[in-house]
């Protein structure tokens, strides 16, 4: 069996889980009965059901017309525009399970880093900077679609394989200690180096030090960066999945971007407010760029020529704050969503800083 993350501190009960995925489903099947084609195209990219048939048999119920509307929808969207020749119900129904998103095959796994590679190195930095870049050489690998599956208790091969590889590379590295044990102190140095870095690299090194192995079961710590806020966003079964599933499409921009693109990871609690994009759906453009504009002025005004000399504090926090509304921009934009606001917004805030600066 593969390894869990879930501990029994942070797993829901099983009547809880039960409940979570029965919901699911339910919701599941409201969107396939329904005729928003974002909805079913981001339905079939998270794959929220346990049951792989039950889009098949869920479409099968609906309308020859509603069939005939999707698949043409979609061989549209594929850059068919011949006419759509025909089809009965099952042949229909084939031709949009194709046209949607597919499974992702699993991913090739395999470690860059051995044990044996640090044997006559005594630099335990550049040694914990091998381990750190090969586990994390195999965290890019995995989805986001992947995670999201996982932490509702999902069968997912891609974080399965992966926590898998962090249990060889465990073993193998505790075998190699006990055959070298004058190589204990040097990597215990290397787990000091390692506790910053990735924590999976890090819970390879820290159970390898015990001797015997001490905990089969990757901690849920390891990943509570991750796991704890995804399933967070499951709590409330008030919400309908439809709008959970466009907050999932937003926040797979913010995973590309926290942990895809940066050279120094950071391994903090992945950040689920989405109140950005709320605020576009709830506000003119104008009214949000004039309040932009206004608390950007306000900060500029209390600059002073030191801080830009010396690169003080405040202009570090300053430079954040706008780094991570450019951010949140792109996140909006990327995932398809309100990208005329934004446009809109930036025509807006440049007028108004222009009118002020004048």
């Amino acid at each position: 069996m593969s390894p869990k993350l879930h501990s029994t501190e942070t797993a829901p009960s099983g009547g809880r889980e039960d409940t979570i995925l029965c919901w699911l489903e339910n919701e599941t099947v409201k969107i396939l009965q329904g005729d928003n084609l974002d909805d079913l195209k981001r339905l079939f990219r998270f794959r929220l059901y346990q049951d792989d048939s039950l889009p098949r048999y869920g479409l099968r119920d609906r309308p020859r017309v509603t069939l005939d509307t999707l698949l043409i929808l979609l061989r549209l969207e594929a850059g068919n525009q011949e006419p759509l020749p025909d089809l009965d119900v099952d042949q229909k129904v084939q031709g949009i399970l194709g046209l949607l998103p597919q499974r992702p095959p699993p991913p090739n796994l395999v470690w860059e880093w051995t044990p044996q590679d640090a044997l006559y190195k005594t630099d335990v930095e550049s040694i914990a900077t091998e381990i750190d870049r090969a586990s994390y050489s195999q965290f890019r690998q995995i989805p986001f679609e992947g995670w999201v599956r996982y932490v509702l208790g999902y069968p997912e091969a891609s974080v399965e394989k992966f926590l898998d590889q962090h249990h060889i590379l465990c073993h193998q590295l505790s075998c190699f200690l006990s055959n070298q044990p004058e190589a204990s102190k040097k990597f215990s140095q290397v787990e000091e180096e390692l506790q910053n870095r990735s924590p999976f690299a890090h819970w390879v090194v820290v159970n390898s030090l015990r001797q015997p192995p001490h905990g089969s079961i990757l901690s849920s710590s390891c990943a509570s960066f991750i796991v704890d806020p995804l399933r967070e966003l499951f709590v409330n079964e008030n919400r309908e999945l439809s709008e959970i599933l466009k907050e999932l499409a937003l926040l797979s921009v913010r995973f590309q971007q926290s942990y895809m693109r940066e050279e120094v990871i950071c391994w903090e609690r992945f950040w689920t407010d989405t109140k950005f994009f709320t605020l576009l759906c709830n506000n003119s453009p104008r009214d949000i760029g004039n309040h932009i504009t206004t608390v950007d002025l306000n900060a500029l005004g209390r600059l002073r020529p030191q801080d830009v000399i010396d690169i003080s504090n405040y202009i570090r926090r300053l430079d954040t704050r706008w780094r991570n509304l450019c951010l949140e921009v792109e996140l909006v934009v990327t995932g398809g969503a309100l990208g005329h606001t934004v446009v809109d917004l930036a025509l807006v805030s440049d007028l108004a800083v222009a009118m002020e600066l004048n």
